[in-house]
């Protein structure tokens, strides 16, 4: 069986239940449901083990954790009696115990373990990076709704004999470097408050379309702060640099960027001033806040409906190459700016005119 370098796990999807590990099987009434190996249809709530699969219908290895008590585990595969069940739901709120899980979904998937809920401990599944492993791993930690993963279909060797045999794909992460980056298609140049072509390199505010807030940092020493809103008068500028190297400097919507404060006395410190998104339990949520690595922090700029030169920003998490990659947008959550479902509308101000800018929004 082979194995793709992006690390799409293939596995075996096994019912879980406290009095058989195999259920009576029944007839799949959705022909786009995702089926155990006994044909039954998977549901979302119900425990299930991951299991390793094999050309002669056994298995000998399943999903596990690397700790026993399963908070703050990685995912790793381990011998079938070291199997942890895992339980699958939707991010976008529409099922409940019993809904059927079909092929593509968006999921969320959780390690079953009382024990962490009853701490506050997530064990939904999310990807992180390790540098000791040199790529991302898939560990616990997950916020509902962020973290997507689905299932979909193996097209494997057709002399095998097992008929269910799926791909858990994770949305969020592939290992290779050269082709998680691709390429804007039919990009427009964004355009600053001025009407120029926004360019990298260049320092830019960052301003509401009402000309009231701007983006700055949760302390002036930039380093190690948050990325909030503000009075116009204490914003701070920031560059964009493009994760694909280009000999062309404008900057086009829906291209993948890094986004840096200008802060001089950081870089000296070696403190990463660059844009990423972390989880603030303090803020029930993900936040934008600095200390970004190059290529791995990625976000793009987009067109705002309702005004000329008006933009939104995403935070677009590094996806398989296979898959389409969902950008998330950025607003403005009780003034930090946030993964929202109501993107935020800005402007870019060049910060050298920064003091000339006058505009509303239209």
């Amino acid at each position: 069986m082979k194995i793709t370098k992006f690390a799409v796990l293939s596995f075996l999807l096994f019912a879980f239940t406290a009095t058989s590990i195999f259920p009576h099987a029944v007839h799949a009434q959705d022909p786009e449901a995702v089926i155990d190996v006994n044909g039954n249809e998977v549901t979302a709530d119900a425990r299930y083990f991951i299991g390793a699969a094999s050309d002669d219908n056994t298995t000998t290895l399943a999903v596990s954790a690397t700790s026993r008590i399963i908070c703050n585990s990685d995912v790793i595969i381990s011998s079938m009696s070291n199997g942890l069940p895992v339980t699958f739901s939707s991010p976008v709120g529409e099922s409940g115990d019993g809904t059927v899980i079909r092929e593509d979904s968006y999921l969320n998937v959780n390690f079953v373990a009382a024990t962490c809920r009853m701490a506050g401990v997530s064990t939904m599944w999310k990807t992180e990076l390790r540098p000791t492993m040199r790529g991302f791993v898939v560990t616990t930690g997950g916020v509902d709704g962020l973290n997507r993963f689905k299932i979909t279909k193996y097209e494997g060797d057709s002399t095998m004999k097992i008929t269910n045999f799926l791909v858990l794909s994770f949305l969020l992460f592939a290992f290779t470097a050269t082709s998680i980056f691709p390429r804007a298609v039919h990009a427009e140049a964004v355009i600053d408050a001025f009407g120029d072509e926004v360019k990298a390199g260049d320092r830019y505010i960052i301003g509401a379309a009402s000309n009231d807030f701007a983006v700055t940092a949760t302390s002036p020493i930039i380093c190690n702060s948050d990325v909030v809103f503000s009075p116009m008068s204490n914003g701070l500028p920031v560059i964009f640099s493009k994760v694909v190297e280009s000999n062309d400097s404008v900057i086009n919507e829906d291209s993948y960027l890094n986004v840096d404060f200008v802060a001089p006395s950081c870089r000296m410190a070696g403190v990463s001033t660059m844009w990423k998104i972390e989880l603030r339990l303090t803020a029930r949520g993900f936040v934008v806040t600095t200390g970004g690595v190059a290529g791995l922090n990625r976000f793009t700029i987009t067109k705002y409906e309702g005004g000329n030169n008006l933009y939104q920003l995403s935070y677009c998490p590094i996806s398989e190459p296979i898959c389409e990659c969902s950008c998330v947008p950025l607003g403005n959550v009780v003034n930090r700016l946030a993964p929202s479902t109501i993107p935020f509308p800005v402007v870019f101000i060049p910060a050298d005119r920064a003091s000339k800018i006058e505009y509303k929004m239209m």
